[in-house]
């Protein structure tokens, strides 16, 4: 009897235990490593260090991180406020006191404006002193203001519009002695009490009668509250230079 030869299909080993068919690539798995990565490296991150952060496109953190520039400080505004109240005329002071403080707010470049700081300081102060003698002078001159009431014959006076016969009011009288250059002399006062006496006549009895001076030459005018002058009202008799010149010596004889 005889064994038919193997074919194709048959799969009987030498010892009659089936085979399989070998394996086309010689090795049971395909890449060389059970199991293993098929690039040879564990499974990580894709960039090489596991966690990486993605740096920013000119290799340093993003704007506005930790380790990026700091923004520039603005103007300080109590400085800028300093300096528009250094330049107001009853606020200057508050202004060059707010010019210190700005002075301190901008030291050291922690804010900008320092320029307005001092020029608060500079300007406040002299604003102040400014106003500090305006107060002074206005004091001055209300302390040396003299009221009708208080002008006598002989008083040698100065005042706003007594020259001047484009004004309608005397205003700003002072007393000053007779001997300095002074605009006028009261030469008559008169309570009125009826009908008024008038100046010349008054003036007269007082002793302003051209025996001293040249009364020709001069003006004599009633001054008085109210034009004309009613019961109770006082009438000051002033003469003046009629040219508006200055006089310098006393008009009455008795004051001579």
């Amino acid at each position: 009897m005889t064994t038919p030869p193997h074919g194709p299909g048959d799969q009987s080993g030498a010892d009659g235990d089936p085979a399989g068919p070998p394996s086309p690539y010689g090795q049971p798995t395909p890449y060389g490593q059970p199991g293993g990565s098929p690039y040879g490296q564990p499974a990580g991150s894709p960039y090489g260090q596991p966690g990486a952060q993605p740096a920013g496109p000119y290799g340093q953190s993003y704007p506005g991180g930790p380790s990026g520039p700091s923004g520039s400080q603005g103007t300080d505004t109590l400085s800028v406020v300093a300096l528009v109240l250094s330049f107001t005329c009853c606020l200057s002071f508050v202004g060059a006191i707010l010019g210190l403080v700005g002075l301190g707010r901008t030291k050291e470049g922690r804010a900008k404006g320092r320029w307005a700081a001092v020029t608060a300081i500079v300007v406040g102060l002299l604003g102040t002193l400014a106003l500090i003698g305006g107060i002074v002078a206005l004091v001055t001159v209300g302390t040396n203001l003299t009221t009708l009431d208080d002008l006598e014959a002989g008083t040698c006076l100065t005042a706003d519009g007594l020259t001047d016969d484009s004004e309608e009011n005397v205003t700003d009288i002072r007393e000053v002695d007779c001997t300095e250059a002074h605009d006028g002399e009261v030469v008559a006062t008169e309570v009125v009490d009826g009908e008024p006496t008038g100046c010349a006549e008054l003036a007269s009895a007082e002793g302003y009668d051209g025996t001293n001076v040249d009364i020709s030459r001069m003006t004599l005018i009633p001054i008085s509250e109210q034009v004309p002058p009613q019961d109770g009202d006082r009438v000051v008799c002033v003469a003046y230079n009629t040219d508006g010149s200055s006089l310098d010596a006393p008009l009455l004889g008795a004051a001579s």
